[in-house]
């Protein structure tokens, strides 16, 4: 009996893992001389972009993104959240909550400045 366990284990695929945030345009902590036109988060595995959501905060405390949902691309590793294209200076958060193909849910921050024009 233990040998069929053994075989069984080891024919089995092995469990996709959950994912995590690889990389992001801008990156956290950036510091920019003009705004960016979106939010890009780059993850290990893939994510559901229907479970998906990029939330970007401006200087104000209110919503800078666009109407338009987070898109996913690249074997839907990326998404892509636009943005407003009128950003002021300051400081923005961005809070993301992604659902990995595994099922489960991953949320983190981030923050970038867009530095005011040279006077």
């Amino acid at each position: 009996m233990p040998a069929i366990l053994l075989c069984l284990l080891a024919s089995m695929p092995p469990a996709a893992g959950h994912t995590a945030l690889v990389s992001s345009e801008p990156a956290n902590g950036a510091e920019l001389a003009s705004p960016p036109s979106e939010i890009v988060l780059r993850f290990e595995t893939r994510v559901r972009p229907p479970f998906s959501k990029v939330e970007v905060t401006g200087p104000s405390g209110t919503s800078v993104r666009s109407e338009a949902p987070p898109a996913a691309s690249d074997e839907e590793r990326v998404l892509r959240a636009p943005l407003r294209a009128d950003l002021p200076p300051g400081r923005y958060e961005v809070r993301w909550s992604v659902v990995s193909a595994d099922g489960h849910r991953k949320e983190g921050t981030l923050s970038f400045l867009v530095k005011a024009p040279a006077v």
